[in-house]
């Protein structure tokens, strides 16, 4: 049986379902979104900022009931961080198609997609080429299946760091904190998910559609900071410099090694909503409180 691809508990789903949810008011089949009450005050989205932030409408500034809609985005619609409680932070797997997977993972990141066979699969994960049939059609889509698997696992560990920051700034901070730590932990899904993502075809780059769109959604809260409202542009390009900085860091050096990125990706996040000053005493303090 082929694996089934964005579905509720896949990236690429979690996204449709948040996009229909905010477009009809806020409910999404069995997934219903409560929009946040605006009293009493927001807090203010990073220290120094003059006054709490009230804003109408669809997004709210991170604090009282932030994680009710913008969080509900990737978040709600997938496996909640909770059932996911191993430390450190891993992929998990549960059944034989997760072990394959895995495997599949590996390999890609050993040989590169173009070099990888199904047969290099089987072998890793130590199964026949029937079995592996029984869950794949081949290799492209135990792939790109793998490497959706794992982001998925990894927003469920995102949203609760997220959802618990003090402001904003380090909702984002602690973000790239848990995703450089998961990266640490499986360097091969770090290499899959960037460097071999771009390799495999049509198929990988609507991922990679998907993963920016999941990215923008915690930039959301930034946008209330804003005097006047931003283009979808703004988020495609800060979502692509990202990808920029992670996918060159990656060609070079190990993925245990991502960490040192995070000031850069919090610069480039943060300072088109608050600027180019708080954007580094933010960063200043956290890399003192390291």
């Amino acid at each position: 049986m082929a694996a089934r691809r964005c579905g509720v508990d896949s990236l690429g789903g979690a996204v449709a379902i948040w996009r229909n949810a905010i477009s009809t008011g806020g409910d999404a089949g069995r997934y219903r979104f409560t929009r946040p009450a605006l009293d009493p005050p927001i807090r203010p989205a990073f220290p120094g900022s003059p006054s709490p932030i009230r804003k109408s409408g669809t997004f709210v500034q991170h604090g009282v009931g932030q994680t009710s809609v913008v969080y509900a985005g990737v978040i709600t619609v997938m496996r909640p961080a909770e059932a996911i409680p191993e430390v450190p932070r891993r992929f998990v797997v549960h059944n034989m198609h997760e072990q394959i997977q895995l495997a599949a993972v590996h390999v890609v990141a050993a040989k590169g997609y173009q070099t990888m066979s199904v047969r290099d699969i089987c072998a890793e994960a130590h199964i026949s080429a029937e079995t592996f049939h029984e869950h794949f059609s081949d290799k492209q889509e135990v792939v790109l299946t793998a490497v959706e698997a794992g982001l998925d696992q990894l927003m469920g560990y995102c949203q609760e760091v997220f959802r618990t920051a003090p402001t904003w700034p380090d909702a984002i901070w602690d973000t790239m904190e848990t995703c450089t730590d998961w990266a640490g932990h499986e360097p091969a899904f770090a290499t899959a998910t960037t460097v071999e993502l771009l390799t495999i075809g049509p198929d990988a780059r609507e991922l990679l559609r998907s993963l920016m769109d999941a990215f923008a959604l915690f930039l959301q809260p930034g946008h209330a900071l804003l005097e006047s409202p931003a283009t979808y542009t703004l988020d495609k390009t800060i979502g692509e410099r990202v990808f920029e900085l992670l996918y060159t860091h990656l060609t070079h050096n190990p993925p245990e090694t991502l960490s040192t990125l995070i000031p850069e990706v919090a610069r480039t996040a943060l300072t088109p909503f608050i600027g180019p000053q708080a954007t580094e005493t933010f960063i200043t303090r956290r890399e003192a409180d390291c």
